[in-house]
C-alpha cells in the first residue's frame, strides 16, 4: 500500500486493515464522548476489535489474541 503524506491532504482517509484498525489520515477531528475535542493528530488508528488498553485508539492487541 503507498504511504499517504497525511499533511498534504485537505481531507481525511479512512482505511480499514483486514482484521485490524480503522486508520485515518489527514485533515480531521475527533471529538471524545464528553463533546470535547481530542489531540490534534495527522494519523491514528481507531480499534475495532474491542481488546485495546488504549480505546478508542488501537494498541497492536488484535495482533495478539485473534480477534
Amino acid at each position: 500500500m503507498e504511504e499517504i503524506q497525511p499533511e498534504k491532504l485537505d481531507h481525511a482517509i479512512v482505511t480499514i486493515r483486514p482484521n485490524g484498525p480503522l486508520v485515518v489520515q489527514g485533515n480531521f477531528i475527533v471529538i471524545d464522548e464528553e463533546g470535547k475535542e481530542m489531540e490534534k493528530r495527522e494519523r491514528l488508528s481507531i480499534c475495532r476489535c474491542g481488546a485495546s488498553q488504549k480505546m478508542p485508539f488501537c494498541d497492536g492487541a488484535h495482533k495478539s489474541n485473534g480477534c
